[in-house]
């Protein structure tokens, strides 16, 4: 399971119009859940002149290639963390739901202190980029020097070097 927060849906969905990326990692056998915390995130920030009415968010949800969770907020959140987004306590909440029942999940995570917020809580962390890699090693990633050039071109804040493992 990935639990993917709002960076990663405004990547695919917005900044790179590649939404075709989370139908194949459905298709190939992934499940993908979001919170509502990150729905309503996503919804605030989203730039609704870019965006696809054919596949948005809404459609992704309603053919279930993106499943929506509810959760509390971890009380560690509560008391901790206040750098975090509600999108990202939201997710770390809901792996340690899972991690609590046995589940093995990811974090999809871009923030470094988000990322950094996980390890120290031993929850699995990959970011965007991350499943990125992972379907190009399924075989499900076309062109990936194209997919970076486009997040290069995009504002979406990441390293030359983070986006070099595209091209490996």
């Amino acid at each position: 399971m990935k639990l993917m927060d709002t960076s990663s849906m405004v990547l695919f969905l917005e900044f790179i119009s590649e939404y075709e990326f989370l139908i194949k990692f459905s298709e190939s056998g992934e499940v993908m859940i979001i919170t509502a915390q990150v729905e309503e995130e996503y919804n605030e920030k989203k730039d609704s002149s870019i965006q696809n009415p054919n596949y948005n968010l809404d459609k992704l949800l309603e053919k279930e290639i993106i499943i929506k969770e509810t959760c509390e907020i971890n009380e560690i959140f509560k008391r901790r963390y206040f750098k975090l987004g509600i999108g990202e306590k939201s997710i770390m909440s809901l792996a340690l739901e899972y991690q609590e029942h046995g589940y093995e999940c990811y974090c999809v995570l871009d923030d470094k202190y988000a990322r950094d917020v996980c390890q120290k809580l031993e929850l699995n962390v990959k970011g965007s980029i991350g499943l990125l890699v992972l379907l190009k090693e399924k075989g499900l990633l076309e062109n990936p020097n194209e997919v970076a050039n486009k997040i290069r071109e995009s504002p979406f804040r990441i390293s030359n070097t983070v986006l070099e493992v595209l091209n490996a």
